[in-house]
């Protein structure tokens, strides 16, 4: 069925039919694209295998000019994704691309999912405008090129329907279009900000960036916006969140404000008023103790359900969980043996606002004897410092220990939390594995490979000062596994000796089938 005629170009979903076309599309865009020559079997066979709810093609005189796939984004929650998006080449600057990418987000407003993720790559900033304009934020990260839109959710929203309704969302939308990543920063935190306006009326959406929710809106009636004090909170104890509502109508308001809790965040309000002009409402919460959250992924939120006059919308914040401090332990590049003197060196945070005494206390073990079992540091608040503790080498192989850490702040106050700290100590010949919340290691003599967790790139090296690791990314095997196996975390591991190699398998559970994918 044809759909959303534009002059001459029409959009239409995937059939085996339209793939000779698609293929000669890919052929005429390999410069942009690069790859072999594609067929029409080559075509449908990897739609046949294919992980898209759909695939739009935009068809002129019956020649497919431009495609977008629609996929469930699976590096993150609560969202679909664009993984391919393209226009034949001798098409660009006839709005293929603007068609193909309005359908999809009408795709995901009717499919009631909140958001609409795409990448593109660091040198294709021709594009971001167009990207831009409809509705897309560039989130700064330093990897790659990752946009964001929230439009489904403001057109969704039960609150922002009588606003959004007065507008066109696309004509009527106030956008700065620079070629930089987007965001306001206020108190650590990035946020997303949309601007409508006409001669009917103006209204402001902000998005937040790790909670990947509503924040703020004002309209010509209201201003609602949720605020916490700082974005990196510590855990395990009790905040404050404020959610501040001014009233613009000059007729009452009916306002209630309740909480929401989750895995992390453990709350629990209600608040009724009747608001004449304004009124904020502070309300505690207590943020629970759980894994760090991962950069590219949405954070641990707050999120507060606010109705106005009847008409709900919850608004978000993302949070960056932190302890009182930070330890990370640093590589020991030297190539020991049992006896040898060596140093374990620690890099320490305070994640306090204020300055503090850290103690540690270091554990009896089995690898490292260590010259004095306690030492200490002063730190100023979200300063850093470095301790080098000396140690014995008691035999060879992965060190990992809890240690003790005692925080002391000025008003005599102490703090009490447990760290981990690891390190591999290898020697010529010693074979062995080791893992820590991090990553996954085996050692080699001289030599190791380290497995990030957050996104299975591995790391080959010897850790000697001005050697330049070998870094590999994780396997992209083709249809469906190319979004998967940079996310996912393994099923299974298992480690072998062979005679004088150390195998690591990782057993990651695809969409299809199990597949072993590092050895």
């Amino acid at each position: 069925m044809m759909e959303n005629t534009i002059s001459s170009i029409q959009i239409v979903e995937y059939e085996d039919k339209f793939a000779s076309s698609i293929a000669k599309m890919w052929n005429d865009s390999k410069d942009a694209w690069g790859g072999g020559v594609k067929t029409e079997e080559h075509i449908i066979e990897k739609h046949r295998s294919s992980d898209n709810l759909h695939t739009f093609l935009a068809m002129d005189n019956n020649q497919v000019v431009g495609y977008c796939g629609l996929s469930v984004y699976k590096e993150d929650i609560d969202s679909l994704y664009i993984p391919l998006l393209n226009v034949r080449p001798d098409y660009y600057g006839k709005k293929v691309g603007k068609l193909l990418l309005l359908h999809a987000l009408k795709a995901v407003v009717a499919k009631k999912w909140p958001r609409l993720d795409l990448y593109t790559w660091a040198g294709n900033t021709k594009a971001v405008p167009l990207y831009k304009r409809c509705g897309f934020f560039w989130e700064e990260e330093d990897s790659n090129t990752h946009l964001m839109n929230f439009i489904p959710s403001v057109l969704n929203d039960s609150l922002l329907a009588p606003y959004i309704g007065k507008v066109d969302w696309y004509k009527d939308m106030l956008r700065t279009l620079e070629l930089k990543p987007d965001g306001r920063q206020e108190n650590g935190f990035t946020y997303y900000d949309y601007e409508w306006a006409n001669s009917d009326t103006n209204l402001t959406a902000s998005f937040e960036r790790t909670g990947r929710g509503l924040s703020r809106v004002e309209t010509d009636d209201f201003i609602i916006k949720l605020s916490l004090k700082d974005h990196e909170l510590l855990e395990g104890e009790n905040h404050e969140v404020k959610c501040y509502v001014k009233n613009k109508s000059g007729k009452q308001l009916s306002v209630e404000v309740s909480s929401c809790s989750n895995e992390r965040v453990v709350c629990d309000f209600n608040h009724i008023y009747s608001v004449e002009k304004e009124v904020t409402t502070t309300n505690a919460f207590y943020l629970q103790a759980g894994p760090e959250p991962e950069k590219g992924k949405t954070f641990p939120t707050i999120s507060v359900n606010v109705s106005v006059n009847g008409l709900m919308t919850t608004f978000k914040l993302g949070v960056n969980p932190k302890t009182p401090i930070t330890i990370d332990t640093k590589a020991i590049p030297n190539v020991l043996q049992e006896g040898f003197e060596t140093t374990v060196d620690l890099e320490l945070e305070n994640n306090l606002s204020v300055p503090a005494l850290i103690e540690l206390e270091l554990p009896n073990n089995k690898y490292l004897s260590f010259h004095n079992p306690s030492c200490r540091i002063w730190l100023e608040g979200k300063g850093k410092g470095y301790v080098s503790i000396p140690a014995t080498v008691l035999s060879l192989g992965f060190f990992q220990e809890d240690i003790i850490c005692r925080v002391k702040l000025e008003n005599d106050e102490e703090k009490i939390i447990k760290k981990t700290i690891s390190a591999g100590l290898k020697g010529a010949g010693e074979r062995f594995f080791g893992e820590n919340k991090n990553s996954y290691y085996i050692y080699n003599g001289t030599y190791h490979i380290r497995v990030f967790k957050a996104d299975n790139v591995m790391k080959f090296g010897t850790n000697r000062i001005g050697e330049l690791p070998f870094v590999m990314f994780a396997p992209m095997l083709g249809k469906p596994f190319s979004n998967e196996l940079s996310k996912n975390k393994p099923v299974k591991t298992e480690t072998t000796l062979e005679k004088t190699s150390i195998i690591l398998a990782l057993y990651f559970q695809s969409t299809l089938l199990l597949i072993r994918t590092f050895r």
